[in-house]
């Protein structure tokens, strides 16, 4: 049994010593911490349609690591939400959640840092979690993903149900790949953003009681004008 966090090889010894430091009061405060709750509802990404750029990023994950499942899971105080999923049977696929009870990108999550589970069966962290014992998970490997702060806010996982010693390039492969699913949460955010911004304007716009014109710069043709400049004009 291999088992990884922040990239080192693990022995059974210090497997035993992962599962004392994630132990359930210590993973609950920080799936709990206020800071990190608000950057993952500001995000504005719980409970979204699937989009095409996560789910390539998840299709190119299952495929270069060869294994059935992959996942964007974003983790909530009582729950994750996949925001993009490869692989899973239904109910899941469609439900696109779980209670953190199936979840092992939890601890991910509380320990922002990857975590790899060969043989879950057998690990004093995850043995007996409902995501082995329910939905037959046996092989893991998470690597966290971060809001537009640095809060974690999810995983980028694979998985599967037959035992696997992941690699360090395992490890570094995902690793990459959450760097891009990070950037994409950045262009989301900033079209976002974008977008308040125009929204305010135009009300800000219309509201106003002075007629406004907006001209060209360059040959001051009249690009827009509210109601009060129609009037006018």
């Amino acid at each position: 049994m291999t088992t990884s966090l922040a990239g080192t090889h693990d022995t059974s010894e210090s497997a035993q010593r992962l599962a004392r430091l994630l132990n359930p009061h210590s993973v609950e405060l920080r799936l709990a911490d206020r800071s990190r709750l608000i950057a993952l509802t500001t995000s504005r990404l719980l409970d979204t349609p699937p989009e095409p750029e996560f789910d390539r990023l998840t299709a190119l994950a299952q495929r270069i690591l060869g294994v059935p499942t992959a996942l964007v899971s974003l983790v909530d105080r009582d729950r994750q939400f996949f925001k993009s999923q490869q692989g899973l049977p239904e109910p899941l696929a469609s439900r696109r959640e779980t209670p953190l009870s199936h979840s092992l990108c939890q601890y991910v999550v509380a320990s922002d840092a990857p975590f790899a589970v060969s043989d879950a069966r057998v690990h004093p962290l995850v043995d007996g979690h409902c995501a082995v014992t329910e939905l037959s998970v046996t092989a893991y490997l998470g690597v966290p993903i971060h809001s537009v702060d640095g809060q974690p806010i999810g995983a980028l996982c694979v998985l599967g149900s037959d035992p696997r010693v992941w690699t360090d390039d395992d490890v570094a492969v995902m690793s990459d790949l959450a760097a891009v699913v990070e950037r994409e949460f950045a262009l989301r955010a900033e079209v976002l953003a974008r977008s308040r911004t125009q929204t305010q304007y135009r009300a800000l716009f219309e509201a106003s009681p002075d007629a406004v014109l907006v001209l060209d710069p360059h040959s001051e043709t009249v690009l827009d004008a509210n109601g009060p400049a129609c009037a006018l004009y």
